[in-house]
C-alpha cells in the first residue's frame, strides 16, 4: 500500500524559522505546479526536530504520515527540497532549465519510504553569482529580486550553504535575501572582509595598492 501526496497535503511545522518557512512556501508552490486539483484527502507532512548532525535530515513514513526530521534549519530546508526532487520529480535547476512539469493527480510514496542524508565532506559549499551583470536588469514576474532568489533556491536544492551574493551594491542588497533563505554569506575578492569597494570609497583615486596601500 502507498500514500499519495497531492494538492491537499497538510504541512505541520512547529518551527520558528524564516528560512524553513520560505522553503515550505516553495514546496507548496511546487505541489501546485505538479498536482492537479482533487477532492482526495491529502496526507500529513510533519517537521520535527531530532538529535542529528548539523545540516542532515531524515524522511520517514510512519502510520500513514510523512515525517521530516532534522536538527537545524538547513537540515529541514534540504529535506523539504528532497521531497520536491525525489517525490514530485522537480529538478534542482527546474527554473533555469525550463523544466516542463507534467501535472498528475497525486504522487505515490511507498509505506516503507525512508531516506537519510549523507554527511557532507566539505563544510562550506557554495558559489559566486558571476553572471550578476546579466541578472542585474532582468525581472521575473515584474520582480527584480526574483532571478537572484531563484539562484539562491537552486543552491539550496543542491544542498549548498554559502553564497557570494554579488559585488558592491548588489552584494549589500542581495545578501539580505540570501540570509533570510538560510545561506551563509561570504565576501567577494574585491571586498575582503566586507570592506567597501575601493572605487566606491575613493572615487577620485586610482585603485592601485602600489599607489595607495594605506587606503587599502
Amino acid at each position: 500500500m502507498s500514500l499519495i501526496i497531492n494538492r491537499n497535503l497538510k504541512i505541520i511545522a512547529l518551527i520558528e524559522s524564516e528560512s524553513v518557512n520560505h522553503a515550505i512556501s516553495n514546496l507548496q508552490r511546487d505541489i501546485v505546479k505538479s498536482c492537479e486539483e482533487t477532492q482526495e484527502e491529502g496526507i500529513e507532512l510533519h517537521l520535527m526536530k531530532k538529535e542529528m548532525k548539523d545540516e542532515s535530515f531524515s524522511l520517514q513514513v510512519d502510520a500513514g504520515k510523512l515525517f521530516l526530521y532534522a536538527a537545524d534549519s538547513l537540515g529541514f530546508i534540504y529535506g523539504i527540497y528532497e521531497i520536491s526532487r525525489s517525490i514530485l520529480g522537480i529538478m534542482n535547476f527546474w527554473f533555469w532549465n525550463d523544466q516542463q512539469i507534467v501535472m498528475k493527480q497525486g504522487y505515490e510514496v511507498a509505506e516503507d519510504f525512508s531516506f537519510t542524508s549523507k554527511p557532507y565532506p566539505v563544510r562550506f559549499r557554495g558559489w559566486f553569482v558571476n553572471d550578476e551583470v546579466l541578472l542585474h536588469t532582468w525581472s521575473v514576474d515584474r520582480e527584480k529580486d526574483k532571478p537572484w532568489e531563484m539562484v539562491f533556491e537552486a543552491l539550496l536544492r543542491c544542498e549548498g550553504n554559502m553564497i557570494i551574493p554579488g559585488t558592491d551594491r548588489n552584494s549589500e542588497h542581495y545578501r539580505k535575501i540570501a540570509s533570510r533563505m538560510g545561506l551563509y554569506i561570504t565576501h567577494h575578492h574585491a571586498e575582503p572582509l566586507g570592506a567597501e569597494m575601493f572605487a566606491r570609497a575613493y572615487p577620485d583615486l586610482n585603485p592601485s595598492y602600489v599607489e595607495h596601500s594605506d587606503k587599502f
